[in-house]
């Protein structure tokens, strides 16, 4: 098991390195010519087959992926896309008072359809232990590098978006 997790970040870095450039200096060009290309158009209307809504919550200024609010079978879910390398994310979506957070855990069977659906498309979904795993990054400009999870590389630099916590929830 320690062995898969440690190829599987192996893995991961490869792919952020030829996304970034760099991940001490990271270049986020490769994000608006992957946004105008649309490159998981197709996916996306697979989900929005199987569900009775779909929006796009995506935030490019602080967003490396897709971030989408699915309703399926009457369960709220957040799809993350990764644009960064074939990554995704399936939770629940839980509204706390007014914010909306996500249950790290695979919802079921909602959230079985659309990760069958993201399965078929070549995504791997990652785990909590995958998305905490660190990850020496500068996340903008001017910002020194640091250990960061990988959430936040292959997601969202935005801190309150995509970081695991010990209770089992992520901050949207």
């Amino acid at each position: 098991m320690v062995d898969e997790l440690h190829d599987a970040h192996d893995a991961y870095l490869e792919c952020a390195r030829k996304a970034y450039g760099s991940l001490v200096a990271p270049d986020y060009s490769f994000l608006s010519e992957l946004i105008a290309r649309r490159p998981y158009r197709n996916v996306i209307a697979r989900v929005r087959a199987i569900a009775q809504q779909v929006i796009d919550l995506s935030n490019w200024n602080d967003d490396v992926a897709y971030s989408l609010k699915v309703t399926i079978d009457h369960e709220d879910l957040i799809v993350w896309l990764s644009l960064v390398g074939p990554y995704a994310m399936v939770h629940r979506a839980i509204y706390d008072g007014t914010e909306l957070r996500s249950a790290l855990a695979l919802p079921q069977p909602a959230g079985s359809k659309v990760a069958e659906v993201l399965v078929h498309a070549g995504f791997r979904l990652l785990t909590a232990d995958e998305l905490s795993m660190p990850v020496e990054f500068a996340s903008g400009d001017n910002c020194p590098s640091a250990y960061t999870p990988l959430a936040r590389v292959l997601f969202s630099d935005n801190e309150a978006v995509v970081v695991p916590r010990m209770d089992g929830m992520s901050d949207l």
